[in-house]
């Protein structure tokens, strides 16, 4: 009787060691799950400027910023650059400003000093991204949300890059409107 009782329970044993447990794995699984979920989840808070744009000759797009203190102005403290090379076809540049930065305003430059030249620049379109949302601003809607400034001319849905009374600065500034639907949107 006693060996009887001894196998059956080495049966039982060597039964149970076999048979697969469908729950082995599954905490792993979802484990796995909920952290890939939580990084997609995670927020880089970094404001990204794409500006799809045809530029001639080589030169520096800046993107100034005001990010602290709405009531002050543009200063080289709240600039991030981007050294452009020349094209005859469309690139795209990305500028990033710094993380949890959402300016109050912001302007484009298109081009340093340092080249003085008479050009046309076409801009095809700037993006604006933060984390998950974006907002598309297209050629044909600029003008709605940048003002350019005397140095800029717009020319068959490009700028005329001018020299005025010897000087050179051309950029675009963001209207109310924009900095408005920044702050909402995004």
């Amino acid at each position: 009787m006693r060996r009887i009782l001894i196998l059956m329970l080495c049966v039982f044993v060597f039964s149970c060691k076999n048979e697969k447990n469908p729950n082995i794995g599954k905490e792993d699984t979802i484990n796995k799950e909920v952290n890939e979920s939580i990084s997609k989840n995670e927020k880089d808070n970094i404001l990204k400027i794409v500006i799809d744009l045809k530029i001639l000759e080589d030169n520096k797009i800046d993107v100034f910023y005001i990010g602290d203190n709405p009531d002050s102005g543009f200063s080289v403290d709240e600039l991030v650059s981007k050294r452009v090379l020349g094209s005859s076809n469309f690139q795209k540049i990305e500028l990033e400003l710094p993380k949890d930065i959402l300016p109050y305003s912001f302007r484009i430059d298109l081009g340093d000093n340092s080249k003085r030249e008479e050009t046309v620049d076409e801009i095809k379109s700037i993006k604006l991204t933060l984390n998950d949302n974006e907002i598309d601003i297209d050629n044909s809607t600029l003008d709605g949300f940048f003002q350019p400034n005397i140095y800029l001319e717009r020319v068959n849905g490009g700028y005329l890059i001018k020299i005025v009374d010897n000087k050179f600065g051309p950029f675009l500034l963001s209207k109310p409107i924009l900095d408005k639907k920044i702050e909402i949107e995004l």
